[in-house]
């Protein structure tokens, strides 16, 4: 019978990061795959607006992204959001790097 353990206890499966803007609480999904997913279209040289809806679709679920657009966040403020749930599930804290869409 070969040896198992059990990592159950060092998991965190219940809490999400979530981020305020005023007196709203959005929800970030910071699941691993949802992280992978999203790496490569952060790591481009040159982001494209559509990288950015893209992200904002894989790391927020449909009542999450009602709350944000709710906001009506201007463009730049819109980047900083998108920036700080990057931030905020990757812990990339250091990497001092913003997300600089192309606007080509």
């Amino acid at each position: 019978m070969s040896k198992i353990i059990d990592i159950t206890d060092k998991l965190n499966f219940r809490v999400k990061p979530q981020i305020k803007v005023r007196d709203v609480v959005i929800t970030v999904n910071n699941e691993a795959t949802s992280i992978l997913k999203i790496l490569p279209k952060i790591s481009q040289d040159k982001m494209q607006p559509a990288d950015i809806l893209d992200i904002i679709g894989i790391i927020l679920d449909e009542d999450e992204i009602k709350k944000l657009e709710g906001l009506h966040l201007d463009f730049k403020d819109f980047v900083t959001f998108i920036e700080s749930a990057v931030t905020l599930i990757t812990g990339d804290n250091e990497k001092g790097e913003a997300l600089t869409p192309a606007m080509t």
